[in-house]
């Protein structure tokens, strides 16, 4: 089996927007928009090429209504702390929330523990 990447090939089908993280623990994580943007899903494996068949569990699904029932996609995830963030450079201190003109960002925790269970 030829477990080499190829660029330009789709790699893992209906994920938009990936994003792939490698912790601490050696592990992959990867993590995309999913097509009904309803919802964030975290894949784990051992290698890159792994990830196309991991398995995917739902760490996040959106709201009925409120700030967090439109549109999910691009997700990323980060670890500081302990604690799984989103964005790369952010410190978490909330002040891009703050000021930014259009209300887009929102700054909302997840479960550590629960997407290290993936």
């Amino acid at each position: 089996m030829d477990n080499t990447l190829k660029y330009n090939k789709p790699w893992i089908l209906q994920r938009a927007d990936p994003y792939v993280y490698r912790h601490t623990d050696g592990a992959y994580y990867f993590t995309a928009s999913v097509p009904e943007y309803d919802r964030i899903v975290l894949r784990k494996s051992d290698t890159l090429a792994g990830l196309e068949t991991a398995d995917e569990t739902e760490i996040w699904h959106k709201h009925e209504s409120g700030p967090q029932s439109i549109h999910i996609w691009a997700p990323e995830l980060h670890y500081l702390f302990g604690n799984v963030i989103d964005g790369e450079k952010c410190v978490a201190c909330g002040k891009c929330a703050e000021v930014c003109p259009s209300k887009c960002i929102h700054l909302f925790e997840l479960d550590a523990a629960r997407a290290a269970q993936a």
